[in-house]
């Protein structure tokens, strides 16, 4: 994959969602998890946040469709590589898709971490975690 095909692909967290369940990444939303209250099928829905800075974000994520209920998960709770979770059990990366993809987009290129830091505009502490991580996985 060229590099002006990634950045094609992460412009949105849906079209990353897309490329990321295509080739089976994450999990397809036919294959969606049951709700942990109330054990209905959930749905992938777009989620909205303000984030700190003011702006608003969208992102796929899973929503219980059951009146009352109504509970989110997010996509990346099914798949270990995509979530960072903190002492309190939540998945909490910081990132999104599209930006860890681009961090590991560089890594088997063998591109020294303070040009990946360059680039995607990450710490290096963020740019080490990422790369350990790919590391670990081999």
């Amino acid at each position: 994959m060229l590099a002006t095909e990634l950045y094609r692909v992460i412009a949105t967290e849906e079209s990353t969602y897309e490329y990321l369940t295509s080739k089976g990444l994450l999990p397809a939303s036919s294959d969606s998890p049951l709700c942990r209250k109330c054990g209905t099928k959930m749905q992938i829905k777009r989620r909205i946040s303000k984030l700190k800075d003011g702006s608003i974000r969208g992102y796929p994520s899973y929503r219980c469709p059951k009146k009352g209920c109504q509970t989110f998960q997010s996509i990346r709770k099914a798949n270990a590589f995509f979530t960072y979770t903190d002492l309190n059990g939540r998945c909490n990366s910081g990132l999104t898709l599209g930006q860890i993809l681009e961090i590991c987009y560089y890594w088997p290129h063998n591109e020294p971490q303070h040009k990946n830091c360059a680039i995607t505009g990450r710490a290096a502490s963020t740019i080490t975690d990422w790369y350990n991580l790919c590391r670990d996985l081999l």
